[in-house]
């Protein structure tokens, strides 16, 4: 049972030198830049605190399953992390197939080019499609030359797309060269001719006219891309045909003639099924370093710890204040680098209400001057029917920025240096799971403008990255991201009298100097920018949730005490002060903004 509740409090907001909290943005981009889940804030959000920790309680018992140190007999030891290089999106997987599933809807006869999963076991909506796809069917023609073919659609509109592309002498990924340009894409090469989104089961594209690249073999794709977020897999789009993309009755006419296909035979002829997604690598960096640097002397790491500077260019360092690192090595810009741990198994401990990472970071990358962030993600494994199902990266579109110079274990948590709660970003029944920390440049992540000056840093170092499974002998309390939805002081304030009763109780400013100040919380409504005005939250919110399933949250009680000032050692009517020198109060449940 989860529930919602609001309490009156009084306190300091207290906030710890820690990282800013970045969102990515969600509006579309060209093919080939992955468009990543957005969440209801704009992007860039340097304001928030990281992430808290979600458990708060006082009885909690951690095992750590398991440890990544990094040190293996006096040696570094990257202790089975991969490494991967993300500008890489291809898989080297094809999903086509040819199949008479769809005989009979719009314009489709008998077999049928059929763009989908077929697993019927291990995504949230079988036979959909996925993120980050850029399949396609290939075709070569010559000279002048037009396509004809039905079609039927189900995909999320305005994101994932049915495009027909055309490539001068099929030479497009030969094109690409990452030196001259790190976010150069294949896509880049290749002139989109028409394009469709959503729904569309009646689909027809009639002699569009192919452009002409002169003497020499050219490519027609026929190609089917998605974004980053929202697809059948990820359960966040619903499919209403079981299918990305569904190709019939295909004709090319070209200076050799006209060639067709309808799939009767059960194969494609006249072309090739293809993924088309960029290949190309801009550079592995992660690796393992001992003593990484000597320039934080109170939480100095002496050990072996992952970093990602630039040692094989190399980059280095364009001011001296950035030079600590090893060789003087930074961050090459246009970094989009990721460590994956080895799988671990969550078997030995079982009815564990909580999983929690913990690493130690040096951030060491001013965000101003680089643009580099951080991330760690998880993802996990289970077997169904006897296959291994493995799920997409959970926490893997919310990013630390990197301002800070100390060695700290990241946590918005209670109590202090206790890492994450990452419970709620795998599926709960998993058997498996796995960890990745990733550094990326937000200018190539989300389009970001350059820095006014850029002055890279060799951050971040990672050490000591463990797994925890966390067991609970009492309710779980949560106060949100950070403190903000906690008390602030604030001038005497009056209830609005604009609000209907029974509706809540919206505080405003008053002239009266001497008046009762309400409780409000720290952070306004309006900080997703859904308002002009200012919009006081007049409720403080936590949130209590009976993780052990003993019956459900009977009440909450919030005790305060007035410390100092004139009204210290008293209680706001209608309270009054116990002889513990607290009065209590019953928390009553909240409303959202919506005010639902």
């Amino acid at each position: 049972m989860r529930s919602r509740l609001a309490v009156w409090t009084l306190g300091a907001l207290v906030c710890a030198g820690g990282l800013a909290f970045l969102h990515p943005d969600a509006s579309a981009r060209p093919s080939e830049q992955r468009h990543e889940l957005s969440t209801s804030e704009p992007f860039p959000d340097i304001v928030h605190i990281a992430p808290a920790a979600k458990p708060r309680t006082a009885a909690v018992d951690t095992i750590w399953i398991a440890t990544w140190e990094h040190d293996v007999g006096g040696a570094c030891s990257e202790d089975g992390w991969e490494h991967t290089d993300s500008h890489v999106l291809a898989t080297g997987t094809v999903y086509w197939r040819v199949d008479g599933d769809f005989d009979g809807l719009g314009s489709v006869q008998g077999d049928a080019a059929v763009l989908g999963y077929t697993d019927e076991v291990c995504f949230a909506e079988p036979n959909g499609y996925d993120n980050v796809w850029y399949q396609a069917i290939r075709m070569e023609y010559s000279g002048a030359a037009t396509l004809s073919f039905d079609y039927v659609l189900d995909s999320e509109g305005g994101f994932d797309f049915l495009q027909v592309e055309v490539d001068s002498a099929c030479a497009a990924a030969d094109r690409v060269d990452k030196n001259v340009n790190p976010v150069d894409v294949p896509s880049n090469y290749r002139t989109n001719l028409f394009s469709d989104s959503g729904e569309n089961k009646t689909g027809s594209v009639s002699a569009l006219v192919l452009t002409d690249f002169g003497t020499g073999m050219h490519c027609v794709y026929i190609a089917f891309f998605s974004d980053g977020a929202f697809a059948p897999s990820d359960g966040l789009f619903s499919t209403t045909i079981g299918a990305a993309l569904v190709v019939d009755g295909v004709v090319v006419e070209d200076a050799s003639g006209t060639r067709s296909e309808d799939f009767a035979d059960g194969t494609l002829d006249i072309g090739t099924f293809v993924e088309i997604q960029a290949s190309e690598p801009f550079g592995e960096w992660g690796r393992t370093y001992d003593h990484i640097t000597d320039n934080d002397a109170c939480t100095e790491n002496t050990t072996c710890a992952l970093l990602w500077t630039d040692d094989k260019t190399p980059t280095i360092a364009n001011d001296p204040s950035m030079a600590f690192a090893p060789g003087g090595y930074v961050i090459r810009n246009w970094l989009e680098n990721t460590m994956i741990s080895p799988w671990v198994s969550l078997a030995s401990t079982p009815g564990a209400q909580s999983t929690r990472i913990q690493f130690r970071r040096f951030p060491g990358n001013f965000f101003s001057t680089s643009r580099m962030t951080a991330n760690w993600s998880v993802r996990s494994r289970k077997k169904v029917d006897g296959i291994d199902c493995v799920s997409g990266w959970g926490h893997a579109f919310q990013n630390n920025s990197l301002s800070l110079f100390s060695w700290l274990i990241p946590s918005g948590g209670n109590p202090p240096n206790s890492g994450y709660d990452m419970s709620s970003d795998f599926d709960p029944s998993a058997e498996y799971i796995q960890v990745r920390h990733r550094v990326s440049d937000w200018q190539f992540r989300v389009g970001a403008g350059p820095p006014a000056r850029h002055i890279p840093g060799p951050g971040p170092f990672v050490d000591a990255t463990r797994v925890g499974r966390i067991f609970l002998s009492g309710p779980v309390i949560d106060e949100g991201i950070d403190a903000r939805s906690q008390a602030q002081d604030a001038f005497p304030t009056e209830i609005h009298p604009g609000i209907t009763s029974g509706t809540g109780e919206h505080h405003r400013p008053t002239t009266d100097r001497f008046g009762a100040t309400a409780f409000s919380r720290g952070t306004e409504l309006g900080i997703n920018y859904t308002s002009p005005n200012l919009i006081t939250g007049d409720s403080i919110t936590i949130e209590v949730q009976d993780v052990r399933g003993t019956g459900g949250i009977t009440s909450v009680e919030w005790h305060g005490a007035i410390v100092a000032g004139p009204h210290a050692g008293k209680a706001p009517p209608p309270y009054s002060v116990g002889g513990n020198g607290f009065f209590t109060v019953i928390a009553d449940s909240s409303r959202n903004p919506s005010n639902g």
